[in-house]
């Protein structure tokens, strides 16, 4: 009853919906662009076949008697990309015209696999100045090194410059420039820059307007400083001193032949090493330190106990864990000295 009643609800409840719209008025023909994004969270999906889940919706947007219509689908390939927090991003696109423009339009968009709806009327402010952007690559789009982002702003009653800036995954203006013309293209090649996976920023202003763009970085770990200096810290259970020193000096254009030459020294392969490191930060970094906590070491050395014993809540004791390795002979004793979760070893016997 509870599940139903729960069940209930949710399709009765309506499509959570953000969106942006652009527009501007040139030799007599009206632009509006309407974009959308949609937690997955929000959408139904019906399981398929062979793992496959997918969703469907309706987009209308009406601007008067004119009404555009496009179906959206989303296919994925596993149950808990439905339930995250990744969005749906899309555009619907209408150019009119026409001196004398209705200056309301609606927007509806349908799931369709719960007949759940959205509808909002806006209404447009033709004296209101306004930026239109386009690109190339769709918002919040993943790009690699030498792709390449080609915008064309129009401004609508703007009289004055507009700038752009660059604001990379950190929260740092990499770049900032006044806008020559209506065309910006921005080829993703220099490092210097671009420097580090993660989400970008572009945003366009002047006094009056702001508008953003973003999109995902995605480089080889080799190519980052930020990431490649971190797995570099990962090696301390397999390679020397000197080793780590070696391979942080060299230069970003001879880093994946280091790293590949290193690997084929080891005992131990890339992947195996890196799951028993994804371990250590799954189970010992809350509140501790993963792969750089006590129990990593023992782990890294002795591999997962045999048996594990908590005693988190003894009278006038702190919190602590006894690890034992009966094939060695061996029983490790951690314990969470400062009471937020960092087991130190205290004893091996």
């Amino acid at each position: 009853m509870i599940f139903f009643l729960i069940y209930f609800l949710f399709f009765q409840s309506g499509l959570e919906v953000s969106y942006d719209y652009n527009y501007f008025y040139s030799n007599d023909t009206f632009y509006l662009n309407f974009g959308y994004k949609i937690p997955y969270s929000n959408l139904i999906f019906f399981y398929q076949k062979e793992g496959i889940y997918f969703s469907r919706f309706l987009i209308k947007l009406i601007f008067g008697d004119i009404i555009l219509e496009k179906i959206d689908t989303i296919i994925l390939n596993n149950y808990e990309e439905t339930v995250s927090n990744k969005t749906k991003t899309g555009e619907i696109n209408l150019a009119i015209f026409n001196k004398g423009l209705n200056k309301e339009f609606k927007i509806l968009i349908k799931d369709l696999n719960s007949e759940r709806e959205y509808s909002k009327k806006l209404v447009i402010d033709f004296n209101k100045p306004n930026l239109f952007i386009n690109c190339n690559q769709r918002e919040n789009v993943r790009l690699s090194i030498g792709d390449s982002l080609i915008f064309q702003i129009f401004s609508y009653k703007l009289e004055e410059e507009i700038y752009y800036q660059i604001i990379n995954p950190e929260g740092r203006v990499i770049r900032k420039d006044r806008l020559l013309n209506n065309f910006l293209k921005i080829l993703l090649v220099d490092l210097s820059l671009f420097s580090q996976s993660g989400n970008y920023q572009i945003e366009f202003f002047n006094k009056k307007v702001k508008k953003n763009f973003s999109f995902y970085l995605d480089l080889p770990f080799y190519l980052s400083d930020k990431d490649y200096f971190k797995k570099v810290s990962y090696l301390l259970y397999v390679a020397t001193p000197n080793e780590m020193k070696e391979l942080k000096k060299a230069k970003r254009e001879e880093r994946e032949i280091k790293w590949q030459e290193f690997w084929k020294k080891k005992d131990i392969s890339e992947e195996e090493y890196f799951s028993k490191v994804e371990y250590c930060e799954k189970n010992f970094g809350r509140g501790d330190k993963g792969v750089f906590s006590d129990r990593a070491k023992i782990y890294f050395q002795y591999g997962e106990p045999d048996y594990i014993e908590n005693f988190p809540y003894e009278i006038d004791k702190k919190p602590y864990i006894k690890w034992y390795y009966y094939r060695y002979n061996k029983e490790f004793t951690f314990v969470d000295l400062k009471g937020f979760g960092e087991y130190v070893l205290v004893s091996e016997k």
